[in-house]
This record gives C-alpha cells, structure tokens and sequence, in this order.
C-alpha cells in the first residue's frame, strides 16, 4: 500500500496586521504553500466595529471588506483565515486596528468690541494628537499643523457675527473628517460708540450749580454710562 503524506499548507495574509482608518474598503490577500488551496475566514469584532463578515464557503483568495469603528478610541476586528489543501488545513489570525474618525469643534462664543480681539479654542473629542486642520470664518481658510485639544487662536474679525467652523481634521493616525462636525464658535463684534456733541451751559450766577454739561452719543450698542473725568466715574445719565 502507498500512503502519500501531503504538506499541511503555511497560509500567509497580506499586509499583516495593520491599522486603517474608517471609510475605504480594507484588503487582505492570501497566500499558501500548497496548490489549490481553498480559503474560508471567520471575524471576531471588538465592541463598536462593524462590516467584517465572514465566509464559509467559495471565498476567494481575498478579503474586501469596508470597516467602520463607531468608538472614540481604536478597536480591532480580528480575521482568522483557513486554508485547506489535500485535506490538510492551517490557520492565520490577521488583526485589523481600525481608528475612529476624528471630531472636534471650536468653542468661544462671544461678544468684543471693535478693534479688539479673542482668543478661540480647538477641541477634540475623538481621535489621536497631534492634529492637522483646516477652518473657515465663512470667507477664508486656514490651514493649521501640529494642533493639540485645548490650543487657542485669536481672531479679530470685522463687525458683525462672525462663525468659525472646522472644513477637515486629521489626526496623527491620518484618519480623516470633512463634514459632520460637533460645532463651531460666533464672535459678534459690536461698533464702538460715538460722541456726538458735547453742551456746555455756563453757570449764570458765581457760587450757583446751574452749569451742566449734556454729552449725545450714538452707535455702540445702549444704555451707555457717560463719564467726563477719563474713565474714573460713571453715571448713567448723560446730563453733568
């Protein structure tokens, strides 16, 4: 009697583990030593992933599947890949790191006057630092590197309500947001006030308190608090 002895099969999947980003779909391929090797793979996904799935029969030679990680840190599907030959079977274990997208907003919201400034700060709620990002006041954008949550900008922005919204975030695992973000920041500038006129009314008699000194303003934003000694006092009316 002849006993023929076949070769357990080395199944190799490529690329090894790895860590991706939510969105694109995620390629495995197999190789085997053995010809004619037929291939089936289980999944185990970590809490928050989902789109691995698995095969039982008639699977191909590769994996094309889209993940997504719903958590706010990395979490892992883990693919375990038969490859039968001759009756003969191993297994590979490929672990798939998948990174949530990031998030973020811009918080600040404010009321200045105008010429003056504020300082806006970035946060971010998911993903990992440092961040690259871009961000809009509505006409223009800019572009920021090396960002981490909690850094600050200062804006002096034109009157009127001016909002500053995130465009994209990446963060240092190259994962990607371009839309959906948690929120943005207003600054309303307010115009300065203005004096008018200042009217004098002389004292008639010496010794009287009949003089007084009528100041008008407009713009700005009212009820308005007068002073005439620079700054030291204020009275809420406008007659001295």
């Amino acid at each position: 009697a002849v006993v023929t002895v076949n070769p357990i099969p080395v199944i190799t999947a490529t690329p090894p583990s790895s860590s991706i980003c939510p969105g694109p779909a995620h390629r495995l391929a197999f190789r085997s030593t053995a010809g004619g090797t037929a291939y089936t793979w289980s999944d185990t996904e970590a809490s928050g992933v989902t789109g691995a799935t698995a095969c039982n029969s008639t699977c191909g030679s590769n994996i094309s599947q889209t993940l997504t990680n719903s958590n706010s840190t990395s979490a892992t599907a883990t693919y375990t890949i038969t490859g039968t030959a001759n009756n003969c079977s191993a297994s590979v274990a490929e672990i798939v790191t998948v990174n949530p997208t990031p998030q973020g907003s811009i918080s600040g919201t404010t009321s200045i006057c105008s010429g003056t400034s504020t300082a806006l700060t970035f946060n971010f709620t998911v993903g990992t630092s440092p961040f690259s990002v871009s961000y809009t006041d509505g006409t223009n954008v800019y572009i920021r590197t090396g960002v981490l949550n909690g850094d600050t900008f200062v804006v002096a922005p034109a009157l009127g309500v001016t909002t500053y919204t995130f465009t994209s975030i990446t963060d240092a695992n190259t994962c990607n947001r371009s839309s959906g973000f948690s929120g943005g920041a207003s600054v309303t500038v307010t115009p300065l006030p203005t004096i008018n006129s200042v009217v004098k009314t002389n004292v008639l008699c010496h010794g009287d308190s009949t003089g007084t000194i009528t100041i008008t303003a407009s713009s700005g934003t009212a009820p308005y608090s007068y002073s005439i000694d620079n700054g030291v006092c204020y009275q809420s009316g406008n007659v001295f």
